[in-house]
């Protein structure tokens, strides 16, 4: 009965053995099969990344050599731009060049004329006294020598009464320029000032030839007066906002900067409101270019906005970089006269680029216009109450056209009206001073 029982029991420790080892292979055989199948897999995701990280990088080295290139074509865009500036520029000044030796020529030649005809003239008056000294009595002779001497110093005055200079710019037209201040410019007429514009003050030029807009001691209304015929009229009565500047744009329309708000808003000659613009700054200068665009001073942070009034976008800026703009005015060539100081005014081309710095340590204070490509200068000296109002000549000389005396302690306002006239704001009055008579005439004459 042992010796059974004995060998049951070997015989079950014989088949647990055999179960046991058969669970260890098949724990073995699936282990085994499980690794296998996860080393594959993440095969297939590594495999899938390094695809992945090298599509990436081809798409963005692509990216980076497509804006290499575009950099380097904008590059040697801007560089053929500049370079196609540069020789325009050169043509121009070449062609200039030649405008001005031909006048020179032109100018010797007629002045050789002159001189001939004056000795022709002499020689004449001296052979008719010659041949009267024989037949004629003592007066006759005086009569004879006196108109001959007449003629010949009315002939000399014209000759050096009139200096000729040629415009900086790519215009035909000469610029007679008349030597003393009571042959140039004189004053035509004192336009009195409405009494309703309490502490008047000038704004702009009008489109009108000889009216100007001016604003009144609250800095709310927007006046014209015609400086001819003495009429003034509103334009607007009450604008609700403190006005910093004023330009008249081509289409007569006024363009007003808000000096509280970083607004400027345009209105007709009427009077009514046109629009609207938001702008950077408060406190902006404002002038119209020959295209239509407002330029925008901005008066603090040294920079000047190109804007379309149309759509209201800018879409160009220009820093002048530590310069403080005080005024700002336009001229045909695409040029800007800024008045950057007291005592200083800054010229710059399209590009920003500084041309000229006009200044001059005997002036106190300034203010600046431009008319018709030239610069006027308003100023006044240390401890001189009189205001002078100078024109910069081609050579870069300021001659002065105009002197008067004005009670106000600061200097006053001024501006060249559409004609041409010199409209300074008086005592009450508006001080318009124009060219001598036969003025324009010798600019008919030059042409």
């Amino acid at each position: 009965m042992t010796e059974e029982k004995t060998t049951r029991y070997l015989s079950q420790i014989g088949r647990c053995s055999d179960e046991g080892r058969a669970n260890f292979e098949s724990l073995v055989e699936s282990i085994t099969s499980a690794t296998d199948e996860d080393v594959e897999s993440v095969g297939k995701d590594a495999r899938a990344q390094t695809s992945r990280a090298k599509q990436e990088a081809d798409d963005a080295i692509r990216k980076i050599s497509k804006e290499r290139d575009h950099r380097i074509r904008d590059i040697h865009q801007k560089a053929e731009q500049k370079s196609k500036l540069i020789r325009e520029r050169k043509e121009s000044l070449l062609a200039e060049i030649n405008r001005l030796r031909e006048s020179f020529e032109s100018s010797m030649k007629e002045r050789r004329g002159r001189i001939e005809t004056q000795v022709k003239m002499r020689s004449g008056a001296k052979a008719s006294l010659t041949a009267v000294e024989e037949t004629e009595p003592c007066d006759t002779l005086q009569n004879i020598a006196k108109d001959s001497l007449d003629s010949v110093r009315q002939i000399t005055a014209s000759c050096k009464k009139i200096k000729f200079a040629r415009q900086q710019n790519h215009s035909e037209e000469l610029v007679g320029n008349l030597n003393g201040v009571q042959h140039s410019w004189e004053l035509a007429r004192s336009t009195p000032i409405p009494t309703n514009i309490s502490y008047p003050e000038l704004l702009a030029k009008s489109r009108s030839i000889s009216s100007v807009i001016m604003t009144n001691e609250v800095r709310s209304g927007l006046f014209e007066i015609n400086t001819d015929t003495e009429q003034a009229r509103t334009i607007v009565e009450d604008a609700h906002f403190d006005i910093c500047d004023c330009a008249c744009a081509y289409n007569d329309t006024l363009v007003v900067s808000d000096y509280n708000s970083k607004t400027i808003h345009i209105y007709d000659m009427a009077g009514a409101s046109v629009k609207s613009i938001s702008i950077p700054s408060a406190r902006a200068r404002v002038a119209v270019t020959k295209d239509g665009l407002v330029l925008v001073g901005d008066e603090l942070n040294g920079k000047i906005y190109f804007l379309n009034p149309r759509n209201g976008k800018i879409i160009r800026t220009l820093p002048i970089e530590g310069k403080k703009i005080n005024g700002i005015y336009h001229m045909s060539r695409g040029w800007i006269v800024i008045q950057t100081g007291i005592t200083t005014i800054s010229v710059y081309d399209e590009l920003g680029v500084l041309r000229e710095t006009i200044q001059d340590d005997a002036w106190s204070e300034l203010r600046c216009a431009v008319s018709r490509d030239v610069i006027y200068i308003m100023y006044k000296k240390m401890d001189d109450p009189t205001t002078y109002v100078g024109m910069r000549c081609p050579s870069g000389r300021i001659e002065v056209i105009v002197r008067c005396k004005i009670s106000k302690f600061l200097l006053s306002e001024f501006i060249v009206t559409s004609s041409g006239n010199v409209a300074i704001n008086g005592d009450n009055e508006i001080l318009v001073f124009n060219q001598a008579p036969g003025y324009e005439t010798v600019l008919k004459r030059l042409k």
